[in-house]
């Protein structure tokens, strides 16, 4: 297997050329997908990532595939019907969203300017008002959410020129981290956040497994790059 389809380099990641704001084309700016079990350095690759300047990852959030059976069907014209205000209500009051710290007006704007013809389009609009947000509005964007190893597949159909980073770690380092997580006390804040901790090593096996296999069966499936 290539380097290039095993390991996603910066080159890799950056080799594409992003158009204007508002001239949204998923053809050449296809986004990028960060999966992996829970504690295995996701979070660390986001922030190094999110570093250049032509890349962008914003905080998790699972809208994308929970939204999807709403707005599955949307089309260019919904862009100037009430529509539009409901799918970014919607988004708004998804689990985690508020941790990008966008406002709503931005994402209007977003979408009025794109006017997206299809839900994979929609979404982008969203990702790229956060883009704006972080002063890289031309930069590729991309996703990171542990969540997202079950729903692979989906996405993948959504996007079919994206690429995916899949981080494998060493399972038994991931139950130590995740051991020593549950001796924690999370307060009120950390506690919408906070991981799952399975009870025994022997959960945590079959889930490190049942996650791994259905990362690799959504690749598999899409013939995707990653």
């Amino acid at each position: 297997m290539s380097p290039d389809k095993r390991y996603l380099t910066s080159t890799a990641i950056t080799g594409y050329s992003c158009p204007e704001r508002g001239q949204l084309n998923l053809t050449t700016c296809s986004p990028f997908f960060v999966v992996g079990y829970q504690r295995s350095g996701t979070s660390l690759i986001r922030e190094e990532v999110s570093a250049h300047p032509q890349l962008c990852i914003p905080p998790e959030s699972s809208f994308m595939s929970w939204l999807l059976p709403e707005f599955y069907d949307w089309r260019v014209d919904d862009v100037f019907s009430k529509r539009r205000s409901q799918f970014i209500d919607a988004v708004f009051g998804a689990r985690k969203f508020n941790l990008w710290s966008l406002d709503a007006n931005s994402v209007h704007q977003q979408i009025l300017q794109s006017q997206p013809h299809a839900y994979a389009e929609l979404v982008a609009c969203v990702y790229q008002a956060y883009c704006g947000k972080t002063g890289k509005p031309q930069a590729r964007w991309g996703d990171k959410n542990n969540v997202h190893g079950f729903q692979l597949s989906d996405i993948l159909s959504l996007f079919p020129a994206a690429r995916t980073v899949w981080v494998i770690r060493d399972p038994r380092d991931i139950w130590a981290s995740l051991t020593s997580l549950s001796e924690l006390n999370s307060n009120a804040l950390e506690a919408d956040i906070f991981p799952s901790v399975p009870e025994t090593a022997g959960d945590f096996a079959r889930q490190w497994v049942e996650y791994n296999s259905a990362v690799s069966l959504a690749l598999s499936a899409n013939s995707a790059p990653f």
